[in-house]
């Protein structure tokens, strides 16, 4: 019987590495897999492909190989497909076409190089086992680069509330007791305006009430719960926006999207409205969310101060525009802001619909 491989020989020759790879890439195109149609995610699979033929050398010769390059350019390739959105079953295809493209591949490669049986039943699968610890790494990458956006965009809306608080409630209750403080200054030497100090702390202290009663309904309920995405579109813009503001809103009654997509959705075109109110200085604020074919297309516009978007966006992270695109992303949705000094703002947004719907 014909021994393995001695660690020196070369179990898989460049060109015979070459026709493999050619051979997995028009597999691949057979499938319509968008992975082959991207430069950077079909050089990935050239290496991962490449990586893997390295495991079975490995394996049929008893070398030792660290495991860390391998680890790397998996968790490299799952961080990818997640910022492309590319969906995780995309992947999975393409590690069954690849253990199908290599396995007789493979085969044939160790029996013209007359190894023993016990080598070819090691290569098989060494084969096997170095594709499924891929497959695994790259999904834990590809799903810990998901909860990093969620966790991302939970943090943007602790901050949310905190401003609001702070900005609004905290506001309003030291109003309050500044002209308690006052009442009491005067409230002996002119009487009149004691009550008028008094009055004024009542009315302070109510909208500081209301500002911790609607938070405390948002952190309690879904918004879009009860009454849909227009009710909580429509209940939100009649508390934030101040009445020298203009709106219109208009939402399509079949947009047949799941509560937590909704809701989403919801938490985006808050954030957008808000920046409108806080920064735009717009007498108009419309709000659409229609469907458009395939897709659900919503819009916030304003015609309002306009911003130049590259500068703002770089410079000033906080306003709420990272949460925006974050919350999209994980959607599988595209964000497009269109602005300009004097100009107004047009924030638009873009579900696939198919994703969802069941």
């Amino acid at each position: 019987m014909s021994e393995a491989l001695a660690d020196s020989d070369p179990v898989f020759t460049p060109a015979a590495r070459h026709e493999a790879m050619v051979s997995f890439e028009h597999r691949l195109r057979a499938l319509h897999s968008p992975l082959v149609d991207d430069a950077e995610a079909a050089e990935q699979l050239k290496r991962q492909a490449g990586s893997v033929l390295d495991d079975v050398a490995v394996t049929v010769t008893g070398a030792v190989r660290s495991v860390r390059p391998a680890a790397l350019l998996a968790a490299e390739i799952g961080a990818s497909r997640a910022t492309h959105r590319v969906h995780p079953v995309e992947s999975l295809r393409a590690a069954v076409v690849m253990f199908d493209v290599l396995l007789p591949f493979v085969h044939a490669a160790l029996r013209a190089r007359r190894v023993n049986e016990h080598a070819v039943r090691a290569g098989m699968v060494g084969l096997h086992e170095s594709i499924a610890r891929r497959l695994s790494l790259g999904a834990m990458s590809y799903a810990g680069f998901l909860l990093a956006k969620v966790n991302n965009a939970n943090r943007d809306e602790r901050r949310r509330i905190a401003r609001e608080l702070h900005d609004q409630a905290a506001h309003a209750v030291g109003v309050a007791l500044q002209d308690l403080e006052l009442h009491d200054v005067y409230v002996d030497r002119d009487p009149a305006r004691a009550r008028w100090r008094l009055d004024s702390a009542r009315v302070a202290l109510r909208e500081a009430l209301e500002v911790v009663r609607n938070l405390a309904r948002e952190l309690r309920e879904s918004p879009v719960e009860f009454g849909g995405l227009a009710s909580a579109l429509s209940g939100y813009l009649a508390w934030r926006v101040p009445a020298g503001i203009r709106v219109a809103v208009s939402v399509d009654d079949d947009l047949d999207l799941p509560a937590a997509v909704s809701e989403e959705l919801y938490f985006v075109l808050r954030e957008a409205i808000r920046n409108t109110v806080l920064h735009a200085d717009a007498r108009n604020l419309t709000v659409t969310v229609a469907v458009d074919g395939p897709e659900v297309h919503a819009v916030v516009r304003d015609d309002g101060l306009g911003f130049d978007v590259a500068e703002t966006i770089g410079s000033q992270p906080g306003i709420g525009l990272s949460s925006i695109r974050e919350r999209l992303e994980l959607l599988g949705g595209t964000l497009d802001i269109t602005s300009g000094a004097g100009a107004g703002t047009t924030v638009s947004m873009r579900l696939a619909r198919h994703r969802f719907l069941t």
